[in-house]
């Protein structure tokens, strides 16, 4: 149902899109995405997340965001918001804010990962 999780010690944690493995410490994750929950219609894409500055669906290219943050509700709820925003305005606000966060982009059938710089400092990605 959901896209988080708490983990205490050193745990490999799976992201499903694009697949990949990390390492969680002492903390919790949380995934906000759209890249299940939407549909195409008239070769738009039409998702489940609203923008409440618009009352629209989100229409960026942004179609998942993780957050590693101590606090489970936090991450989560900063997941979301951040998704809302999507890269281009969401990625600098969590920057400024000190945010654990990775946005995941796709672009012409690629797929394209952005991260602030202390996305999961420290802890190398497991392959």
């Amino acid at each position: 149902m959901g896209g988080e999780l708490r983990a205490r010690g050193t745990w490999p944690v799976a992201i499903e899109h694009p697949l990949r493995t990390i390492l969680l410490r002492d903390g919790a994750l949380a995934t906000a995405g759209t890249y299940r929950q939407n549909r195409e219609t008239g070769g738009r894409r039409t998702t489940h997340l609203i923008d409440v500055r618009t009352g629209q669906p989100v229409s960026h290219q942004t179609v998942s965001v993780s957050v590693q943050h101590p606090d489970g509700t936090l991450a989560d709820g900063w997941a979301t918001a951040l998704n809302v925003l999507g890269k281009d305005a969401g990625l600098p606000l969590a920057q400024r804010l000190g945010l654990a966060a990775e946005f995941v982009e796709e672009s012409g059938g690629g797929v394209i990962v952005s991260a602030t710089s202390i996305w999961f400092e420290g802890v190398p990605e497991h392959p």
